[in-house]
Parts: C-alpha cells; sequence; structure tokens
C-alpha cells in the first residue's frame, strides 16, 4: 500500500512538474523569439507598430525595432522607434535646447512611412532641406504613426509629445483621416465644452492593475491574449472590426451620410483644438493636405493607366472636403497648405507610389511633398 501511495505521490509530482514547465519552455521560446533579429518586408508590420493605449487609443511602442526589406529596391534597413514613439535613430534632448529649432510632424501611415528608410520620409527630408536654408540647428520630428488622424494626433500631444517642445507643429491631413475618425468616435472622451481629452482602446477597459502588470511580465500571457484576439477576429464578419472603420473610399463617397458627419465635425474640433493647443505651447501649427495615394492611383487610371480596379473617390465629394477643410482653416486663422496644388500639371503620379504596398508613397512622394514647406 505504501507502495502504491509513492507511486501516485510522484505521478503527481511529475505532473506539477510537468506543468511548471511548460509555461517556463513557453515564456523562454517567447523571449529568445522576441530579441532574435527577424527580417521581414515593409508591408506586413502595419499592425505591429501601434499597441492600444489608455490614453490615446493607440501609440507607436517606445523602442520598437525591426529589420525590414524596402520592397521596391530590395535592399535591407532597420525602422526604430525611441523612447517617445518618434520614427528616429536617435534619442531627443528634452528640455529642447535654446539653440535649437524643433519640429513636430504628426500624421498617419503616408508621413510614417513604415516602408522605407527613415531618411527617405518627409520629416527627415524637410529636416534636410530646411538646415541647409539656416546657420542654427533644426531638428523635424517624426510623430505620425499607423492609423493616425487629427483627433488621434491632439491626444498625442496632449499627453506625450508637449514635453518636447516643438517650436512648429505640421500636422498631414488626407482623405483616409475620416475613415479613421469615423471609427473611433465611440471611444473618444470629451470634457463638456466638446473637447477631446482622452481615448481609451476597448482590449484595456476591462484589464485591472493586477492583470496589467502581469501582461507586461509575460510574453506567455500576450501570446495567449493575442492569439485569442485573432480567433475572434477571425470569427467576425467580413468587412467588419472590433472598431468598425469603413474604407476611405466608402467613408469619403458617403460624407452627407449621420456617421461621416459626426467624424467629420470631431476632425474639424480637432484640428481646431490642435491650433489652440500649439498657441498655449508657444508653437505654430501648419495644417498640410495632400492627395492620398490611392487618389493618385485613381488619377492613374483616369489617365488610361493598367490599375483599372482601384475604387475611387467622386470628384464632387473631393471638392466638397477640401473646401470645408479649407474654410475651417480660413474662420480660426489656421495656415493651411494644400500640396494638391503643387503637383506639376499633367504629371503622372505613378512615380509617387509604392508599386507593393497600395495606399502608400514611394520615396519620389516623400521628395515632392516637402517642397510647398520650405522657404525660398
Amino acid at each position: 500500500m505504501f507502495r502504491v501511495l509513492l507511486d501516485n505521490l510522484r505521478r503527481i509530482a511529475a505532473a506539477l512538474l510537468l506543468l511548471i514547465a511548460v509555461p517556463c519552455v513557453v515564456e523562454v521560446a517567447l523571449r529568445v523569439q522576441r530579441c532574435r533579429q527577424k527580417v521581414v518586408h515593409a508591408s506586413s508590420m502595419t499592425t505591429e507598430l501601434v499597441q492600444p493605449h489608455r490614453q490615446t487609443l493607440f501609440e507607436a511602442p517606445p523602442h520598437f525595432k525591426q529589420t525590414l526589406i524596402e520592397e521596391e529596391t530590395g535592399i535591407e534597413f532597420e525602422l526604430r522607434l525611441n523612447s517617445f514613439g518618434l520614427r528616429s535613430n536617435t534619442e531627443v534632448t528634452v528640455p529642447r535646447p535654446a539653440e535649437l529649432t524643433r519640429v513636430l510632424v504628426l500624421g498617419d501611415d503616408a508621413i510614417f512611412g513604415a516602408e522605407l528608410p527613415v531618411t527617405s520620409t518627409l520629416p527627415s527630408i524637410l529636416q534636410e532641406m530646411l538646415q541647409q536654408r539656416s546657420q542654427l540647428p533644426i531638428e523635424v520630428l517624426n510623430g505620425s504613426m499607423p492609423r493616425g488622424c487629427p483627433t488621434l494626433s491632439l491626444l498625442q500631444l496632449q499627453h506625450r509629445f508637449a514635453a518636447l517642445q516643438p517650436q512648429l507643429i505640421i500636422l498631414h491631413v488626407d482623405f483616409s483621416d475620416l475613415a479613421d475618425e469615423e471609427a473611433i468616435v465611440r471611444y473618444v472622451r470629451h470634457d463638456n465644452d466638446g473637447h477631446a481629452v482622452a481615448a481609451m482602446h476597448p482590449s484595456l477597459g476591462l484589464k485591472s492593475n493586477a492583470s496589467r502588470e502581469l501582461d507586461a511580465e509575460f510574453l506567455a500571457l500576450q501570446w495567449l491574449r493575442e492569439g485569442l484576439s485573432r480567433e475572434w477576429l477571425s470569427s467576425l464578419p467580413d468587412g467588419q472590426s472590433p472598431l468598425g472603420r469603413r474604407t476611405d473610399f466608402a467613408a469619403w463617397n458617403d460624407v452627407d451620410s449621420p456617421e461621416s458627419q459626426v467624424a467629420l465635425q470631431q476632425m474639424l474640433q480637432s484640428i481646431i483644438d490642435l491650433h489652440q493647443l500649439a498657441n498655449r505651447l508657444s508653437a505654430e501649427l501648419i495644417v498640410t493636405t495632400a492627395p492620398s495615394a490611392w487618389q493618385l492611383a485613381a488619377m492613374l487610371e483616369k489617365m488610361d493607366a493598367t490599375n483599372s480596379s482601384m475604387e475611387t473617390l467622386s470628384p464632387a465629394a473631393a471638392q466638397q472636403l477640401a473646401n470645408i477643410l479649407h474654410e475651417t482653416c480660413r474662420t480660426n486663422g489656421i495656415r493651411l497648405i494644400d500640396r494638391n496644388l503643387f503637383i506639376p500639371p499633367n504629371h503622372r503620379p505613378g512615380p509617387f507610389l509604392t508599386l507593393c504596398s497600395p495606399g502608400r508613397y514611394s520615396a519620389a512622394g516623400h521628395r515632392l511633398t516637402p517642397n510647398p514647406l520650405t522657404p525660398p
């Protein structure tokens, strides 16, 4: 009887050791996988470059680093984010040195330029062009991120970037932003005067402090949570997402719908609030707009290009929204630079687009866009 009891205890001990060993092995494997440098195509990075946040809905993950392949050239480059989540290979000096002029660029995927080396993105090119015209040091920071829109840019400046002490803030607005605004409306919290003050990502709403700490410490828990999230997303009907985002084309071609009107008012109010916040920070705000890459593709279609399946923005909707943006900026004393006006007449826009990542600018597109921003 004693031998039977001993055998049972050994089996229980082995089972307990196995239960402890398996999670430990998984945790070690995940940490080794995270530390190992992987080389991937830039087009696969969209979802990894943002993470949920309790105040700004999304944030670019600080200290992110990944080796990517530039799809048009096949050349490897390293995409890095610093401690502020800025697209930069270096850290930012805080407080800002007195002799330094600091420019902060806010926007979405088009400005972030995940598919390109940092030196080929608009902020880096703008810094080079401005520095050639000044004896004093100039720094242009890339504070854009995938899924960005004016309201998220406002929240990022409020909660994260104000400490950078920028003297000039450039907000890029394009025709993809309305769909992004529409997707986040339900999560944005406003004060009594209707100004956006915060937005909690829905995946963080029910987490206690203890669960957040465990999630941050153990990759196995993150892996399990992300796996369950993927399973949930795959079970949703086609075309649905947890943020309810319509396509850019559907949102902009349906400007008069109740959903688009609410999102449009939120977007315009956020631009006004950004202007007022910039004034409080002793900075100037410049709003810029340019055709989205898919609009340029639509231009190619009209010029008898081969991409005849591309959805297009109706000219009436495009003009209506451009007029609204111009009127909002004019009424509130906000400087607006419409880069649509700086595309050379009858110029084929094909070189401005990436060939492998629809909806993204090529290196040539990034080189074109700073021209209207630089003084003669």
